[in-house]
């Protein structure tokens, strides 16, 4: 499976607003290495689906509307890579619809409930047990 890199960086916003209660574009493009031009295209529909809020002025920023826990990365997917959820259309012959019923239908519903169950707190969750070093 292949994101394009705006799904990417939007998960990214988001986890790092998880972090502050209010977090401006200008920090948060130094910290995400990418332009505030860019961010703002990725932050649009995240605030367009009540993902995120934007206060404007010069202490305004990007917050989180709801808990880490509450955000389902599904609704970030949705959002990025709407073509990953459509359904394939295909003809009516026995042999396709055999392989629409076998084996498309049950693909795409275990990647919608994967999407479903994924939180945004599971990302950060594993992010924390990613990060630890070892030193032998």
């Amino acid at each position: 499976m292949k994101f394009n890199q705006k799904t990417i960086h939007a998960i990214t916003l988001c986890m790092k607003l998880t972090k502050h209660d209010l977090m401006s574009l200008n920090d948060l493009s130094k910290e995400m290495k990418v332009s505030k031009v860019y961010l703002e295209q990725v932050a649009r529909p995240l605030k367009n689906a009540n993902i995120i809020t934007a206060t404007l002025g010069p202490k305004g920023g990007y917050q989180l509307l709801l808990k880490a826990e509450d955000i389902s990365i599904i609704k970030i997917v949705q959002l990025f890579e709407p073509l990953l959820f459509d359904k394939t259309q295909i003809d009516e012959t026995i042999h396709h619809q055999s392989i629409l019923k076998t084996i498309l239908e049950p693909v795409d519903q275990l990647l919608h409930n994967f999407f479903q169950s994924l939180s945004l707190q599971d990302l950060l969750n594993n992010q924390q047990t990613d990060s630890f070093m070892f030193y032998i």
